[in-house]
């Protein structure tokens, strides 16, 4: 397989000005996540260049995002310091027990 320093797909939708907001591919290799400035996050299907989700209602600009290594759960964290879990196929917000059963 040759390899070409061109960019063979674009994810866009999130943004990204003033602060560094991550981006995380999840383990499986199925979804990518954003955070964004827009106080929401992303989730892409990594086959294709639209998202799956925005997950909303955040107070603050998303700016940290990560995928758990043994499941595909999503941990977003915010300016303001605040975590949540979400479940990245359907764009649920996880109860705040459900990190104990990720252990």
């Amino acid at each position: 397989m040759q390899r070409h320093g061109r960019c063979t797909r674009r994810y866009e939708n999130h943004v990204n000005r003033v602060h560094p907001c991550s981006a995380a591919i999840s383990a499986c290799g199925r979804f990518i996540a954003t955070g964004s400035e827009d106080n929401c996050a992303y989730v892409y299907d990594i086959r294709s260049s639209g998202y799956l989700h925005k997950l909303q209602n955040f107070s603050n600009p998303v700016l940290s995002v990560g995928f758990h290594p043994a499941t595909t759960q999503l941990m977003t964290g915010t300016l303001d310091g605040k975590l949540r879990l979400f479940q990245p196929s359907s764009g649920a917000l996880l109860p705040r027990d459900a990190s104990a059963a990720a252990h």
